[in-house]
């Protein structure tokens, strides 16, 4: 059985492009769904990726209204919208090659 994700994770699913997402952006996404009636919950969700799921994000605003939301570290995260982790870099290192030392 699949793993059921939690509302925070679902909010952080529209933003893995790494774009910022206006509120009215979240609304669309989710109008009809079971999200739809908490969307007035957007700052939380946005909290518990911060907390939970090692999200940055950065907070847009015009003065004191929120403008939209972006997720920085993005491409830390799978596309379900739960945590990997930093991605290491593939990046091989070779071993130096030694002269031999003429004596």
């Amino acid at each position: 059985m699949a793993k059921d994700n939690n509302r925070h994770q679902k909010f952080a699913q529209v933003m893995l492009t790494g774009k910022p997402v206006t509120p009215q952006d979240f609304a669309e996404v989710f109008k009809g769904t079971d999200t739809e009636p908490v969307l007035y919950r957007l700052s939380t969700y946005i909290y518990d990726i911060k907390k939970y799921e090692h999200g940055v994000i950065r907070v847009l605003k015009n003065g004191r209204k929120v403008q939209a939301y972006q997720l920085v570290n993005f491409d830390e995260f799978n596309d379900d919208g739960s945590y990997r982790g930093p991605v290491k870099s593939q990046v091989v290192e070779t071993p130096e090659q030694k002269e031999p030392v003429a004596a």
